[in-house]
């Protein structure tokens, strides 16, 4: 049965986990995530077309179905697809409250240029999931934005975070540098290289 093939793909055996799937397609019996599951396989052996099918598939037997609602906004966030993602995302945060589904709105508010949602939505993501990549986006958009005093502490909470994370010291020495405290600017862009030695952005801002 369904719950067979399910534990077959969730221990990697995803050939005949697929097999499995496709028996009980044709012999008609669809169950809720079985189009989803197969989605997934798909999905991870690289074959991204036919994995869109599949989670369309699941939502018409399953319109509410967060893992092919988030998957589909995924695939069209990779795309660049920014508009048709976020209605997939939308959809699937109506459904469960995910950080990730919350941290991926965030992303694309940021490219549709809408910065206060955007920082809304990375922040709902931190409450449910201390993320140091949301709070270094967070930090960045409020210096964007002009809010230094708010980037400064979003910032170093993402330090606190996560010790090494680079893309927060270069945009913590972005922030001293507009505070005009340029050696301490220094010191935070030799650090994001020293945890990132391929951190061309710091490179440039220390030259």
């Amino acid at each position: 049965d369904f719950n067979h093939y399910l534990n077959l793909q969730k221990s990697g055996d995803f050939v005949n986990a697929e097999k499995g799937y496709k028996k009980l397609i044709k012999e008609n019996k669809i169950v809720v995530n079985l189009f989803a599951s197969l989605g997934l396989i798909y999905l991870k052996t690289n074959r991204k077309k036919k994995a869109i099918n599949f989670f369309k598939k699941e939502l018409i037997v399953s319109p509410n179905n967060a893992v092919a609602l988030n998957n589909l906004g995924l695939i069209n966030l990779e795309s660049k697809k920014y508009l048709i993602a976020k209605n997939y995302f939308l959809k699937a945060i109506k459904i469960s409250s995910n950080p990730k589904t919350l941290y991926f709105l965030g992303q694309i508010f940021t490219e549709l240029e809408n910065f206060d949602k955007a920082i809304n939505f990375y922040k709902q993501s931190t409450l449910l999931e201390k993320n140091a990549d949301a709070l270094c986006n967070i930090g960045y958009l409020y210096y964007t934005l002009g809010s230094l005093d708010k980037a400064k502490k979003n910032i170093q909470d993402a330090i606190k975070t996560n010790s090494t994370h680079d893309a927060a010291y270069n945009n913590l020495g972005l922030i001293n540098m507009a505070l005009g405290n340029i050696k301490d600017a220094e010191k935070n862009f030799l650090t994001a290289i020293k945890c990132n030695p391929i951190n061309i952005k710091a490179y440039y801002n220390i030259s």
